[in-house]
């Protein structure tokens, strides 16, 4: 929580451990997650739309991709 209050992003290394956790959880927390994602991803894009620097339009566009992949894997998993 601190780094993203510091830097206003969230690590990287955090969201690929979640990643690693997607198959371990039930359909509940699936949910949960994607509602988060789905926050994420409405958060990013506009942050890319904004984005200033090259610098962070890539940071940005970066962690929208990746969002954008969980989310549709937990949307595959749901599906099922």
């Amino acid at each position: 929580i601190a780094h993203y209050e510091k830097h206003g992003v969230i690590p990287i290394k955090q969201t690929q451990e979640t990643k690693r956790k997607l198959s371990e959880l039930h359909d509940a927390e699936l949910i949960l997650w994607q509602h988060n994602l789905r926050t994420y991803v409405t958060r990013y894009k506009r942050l890319v739309e904004k984005s200033k620097t090259p610098e962070t339009l890539s940071r940005n566009q970066q962690l929208l991709d990746q969002y954008q992949d969980e989310l549709a894997e937990i949307n595959q998993r749901l599906k099922r």
